[in-house]
This record gives structure tokens, C-alpha cells and sequence, in this order.
């Protein structure tokens, strides 16, 4: 048994137990609710999806907020409106990551700026056997500076959000697909206020298609042709092959050009991306590369980046083979069952997206989308001919080259976002005036 305490006085007390299912090997967490005896204190919980969930007990002039969610985010965030139905603009958010819990002040959809004034006690923080991150906090019911919200008996706004940090600054890195918005008052013992009239509803929807993208493995070696950025005409001009390895527990990747008609793949360009940093490889005045060095606010994409899409329909596509294992320089195609899935977004990510159909690993097959920020307009299209789960990469295969320690050969530029995402959150490539 492994209590947690919400509430350390006399009246009221919160105890998680943990059960073990044998057969399943998982841990549930019952919470329990032994008296409330005093008729001004209320308590309550609140489940925003699967992963992450809120249990909130109101004492005298404190609020206690326990978090709980899934190991595989290091924060969590919930943030406080004093209407219903805001979302990012001016919120309070309180944010809990595996070592702190922090108070931050968002103005627009960027990341929230860290408060001067941090005003949350009694911080607690702890790894559950389960995997799941816990932590645990008070804040005042009054408002604490300007900027912070009053806790009253009013229905307050509230948004939920998780997400990555960065590993080199400690930094919050942008959420991923899991935000959303609810409501709370936290006098209502956890019940929700009766929301007003709905309209009549209209026909019923037609039920949406249950196919669902998979998700990458952490670890992967793959191949593909490319034609990068160009204008939408009737023909794009393939121009690239490529090698793409993937390590996303490093967060790491090294993607490999040359040009596609060159029979001996001999690379002239490749960016490897490590943590935050990006280091553009140029080949072409021999084997050692001219470096020049990026550092950026974001890591590589996550192996979920597919979830929040859209499936469209399905389609047989011509899928070449891997030109590595090819034998022959002429060599016929298949077809390849595929399912289209669509991101709404129509810069920040592959636009159209077909995916080896009911492939759990979101196996590509043909990636499309629009370059950049500046020629939103300007097609890249990705053919993959392979995608290869690994235990490991060779070792080597991320060093940094030497020349990129050579000061006097080095470019370093900083890289701000443009709009909500940035560029080189998407799969690359976009340069459009390489030369080949």
C-alpha cells in the first residue's frame, strides 16, 4: 500500500491505494474520500483524458492541486481563466514537471513565461511504481499578484496540456497533441455547473472511419527519394535520395542527401539534429564537411507526431524498393495499400500523409507537404522505400564531425519559430536551392 496524503490537517484526507492486477502487471489508483465534516470545504477530481488527471481539495484558505500523469511527458500544465472557454491568452499557468512545480503567465499561443512571484508551497514530487509522474502542491484561494486568478464559488476556465523539455536548458518544450479545455468550480465538491441550452441538434454525423495512425518506433533506419521544395506545378522533379536514421531517445537523427541519379550514393549534404541542435553537413568539396552549426528551440518529432491526424480514405500506391537492396538498375514497383490520413495544419507539418495501411508503426509510404513560412505554396514529397525498426544505430553514426569544432569554419545563428511552429518542426527537407 502506498498512500498519499492530499491534506495534512484534521478534517479531510485523500489516500490513493495502489493495486497490482497480476495478470495485466498494472497499477490502479483508487481514490478514496473518508469525510468532509465541515460544510465549506469542498474536494473533488477531475479526469482530462487517459494520461492525466487533477484531484483538488479546498481548506481554510488554501487550494491543494495533485497532478498525476503518464511517464512518457515530463510536465504537465494546468491553466486558470476566470472565464470559461479561453484558451492560452492570458492564463495562469501551473506547471509540474519530474522536479518542480512552477507558476508561469502565458500572452499568446507561445510558451508561458516563467512568474517572478512563485507562490506555490508544500511542492511535492514523486515517480510512481506504475511510471506515472505525481506531484502535488498548494496556492492561495486569493490572487496572489495581478495576473493570477481569484478561487471563488465561480466556474473558472481551465486548460490542460503536456508536453517534452528540453534537455539542454531545462527549458518547456512546445505541448504535443494532447491539450484541452474544461471547466471547475472548485466550491462544487467536483460537480459541474449545469451548461447553458444547447441548440436543437442537427442529422447525426456520419460515424468517422476508424482507422487510426500508428506511432513511429523509437528507433528506426529508413530510405526514401525526394522532391524537395518546388512550386505546385503538373510535375515535381524528384532529386534526392536519402537516409533517414531515427533516435528518439536520444533525441537524435542524422538525415543523409545525394543526388538521386548518382548510382554510388555518395552524400553531399546532411543535417544531424542533436537535442536542439542542428548541424548542416555540406559535401561537396570532399569527405570532410563545411559545418555550419543551428540552435533551435525544438527537438526531433516525437514517434506520436501522426495521432492527431485525420484518416481521409485508402489508396493503392506504386511503392518502390529500397535502391539499396535493389540488384538491378531496372525493377518493377507494387502496390501498396495505404491510408491517407491529413494534418489540418497547413504549415507545420506534412500536409498529406499515406501510411502503410493499418500499419502500426505509421510506416510511411508517401509524405507531402508545403515547404516554409515564406513559400507556403512550395510542395516537398517524400516516397519511402523502407522503414527498418533497430535495437541500435552503429556506433558513430551521431558523432559529431571534427570539423564542427573548428571555430574558425562554424556559423552559428540562432533560429526563431515563425507563427505556432517552426520549420524544422516538420520533416525535412525544404531547401529549395540546393545543388546537385
Amino acid at each position: 500500500m502506498f498512500p498519499h496524503f492530499l491534506f495534512k490537517e484534521k478534517l479531510s484526507i485523500y489516500i490513493y491505494i495502489e493495486r497490482e492486477r497480476e495478470k495485466e502487471n498494472m497499477l490502479k489508483y483508487v481514490l478514496l474520500l473518508l469525510s468532509a465534516l465541515i460544510s465549506s470545504e469542498a474536494s473533488g477530481s477531475l479526469r482530462f483524458d487517459d494520461a492525466f488527471s487533477m484531484a483538488y481539495v479546498v481548506e481554510g484558505e488554501l487550494l491543494r492541486l495533485n497532478f498525476t500523469w503518464d511517464g512518457d511527458h515530463d510536465w504537465a500544465a494546468l491553466g486558470l481563466h476566470n472565464k470559461t472557454n479561453e484558451g492560452m491568452p492570458n492564463a495562469e499557468i501551473l506547471m509540474c514537471n519530474t522536479k518542480t512545480c512552477q507558476v508561469r503567465y502565458s500572452t499568446d499561443y507561445v510558451k508561458p513565461d516563467l512568474s517572478k512571484n512563485q507562490y506555490l508551497d508544500d511542492v511535492s514530487i514523486e515517480k510512481l511504481k506504475s511510471g506515472q509522474n505525481f506531484a502535488s502542491f498548494t496556492r492561495s484561494l486569493k490572487q496572489p499578484s495581478a495576473l493570477s486568478v481569484a478561487i471563488t464559488n465561480q466556474t473558472l476556465g481551465l486548460i490542460f496540456a503536456r508536453g517534452m523539455m528540453d534537455s539542454t536548458t531545462g527549458e518547456p518544450l512546445i505541448h504535443d497533441t494532447t491539450p484541452g479545455r474544461w471547466q471547475v468550480n472548485f466550491f462544487h465538491n467536483g460537480a459541474q455547473p449545469s451548461p447553458s441550452p444547447a441548440p436543437t441538434p442537427g442529422p447525426s454525423p456520419t460515424p468517422s472511419p476508424t482507422h487510426k495512425a500508428g506511432v513511429w518506433p523509437d528507433r528506426f533506419d529508413a530510405h526514401m527519394t525526394i522532391a524537395p521544395s518546388q512550386p505546385p506545378e503538373a510535375q515535381l522533379t524528384t532529386k534526392l535520395g536519402s537516409r533517414l536514421r531515427y533516435d528518439f531517445p536520444m533525441r537524435r537523427q542524422l538525415w543523409e542527401y545525394w543526388n538521386v541519379d548518382d548510382a554510388q550514393r555518395r552524400v553531399v549534404f546532411a543535417e544531424l539534429w542533436i537535442n536542439t541542435t542542428l548541424y548542416e553537413l555540406d559535401f561537396s568539396n570532399g569527405s570532410s564537411p563545411q559545418c555550419s552549426e543551428t540552435q533551435i528551440d525544438l527537438e526531433i518529432l516525437r514517434p506520436d507526431w501522426l495521432v492527431h491526424t485525420t484518416y481521409v480514405s485508402s489508396h493503392y500506391l506504386l511503392r518502390q524498393p529500397d535502391s539499396l537492396n535493389a540488384t538491378k538498375a531496372c525493377f518493377a514497383s507494387t502496390y501498396q495499400i495505404s491510408d491517407l490520413f491529413q494534418d489540418p495544419a497547413p504549415i507545420g507539418g506534412m500536409t498529406n500523409n499515406w501510411l502503410v495501411a493499418n500499419s502500426t508503426m505509421a510506416e510511411p509510404v508517401r509524405l507531402e507537404g508545403p515547404d516554409n513560412f515564406a513559400r507556403p505554396t512550395w510542395l516537398t514529397v517524400q516516397e519511402w522505400s523502407s522503414m527498418n525498426p533497430v535495437k541500435e544505430h552503429d556506433p558513430g553514426t551521431f558523432d559529431i564531425p571534427a570539423s564542427c569544432h573548428n571555430t574558425s569554419r562554424l556559423s552559428r545563428r540562432a533560429l526563431r519559430p515563425q507563427g505556432s511552429f517552426s520549420m524544422l518542426q516538420r520533416l525535412r527537407p525544404h531547401f529549395s536551392d540546393l545543388s546537385l
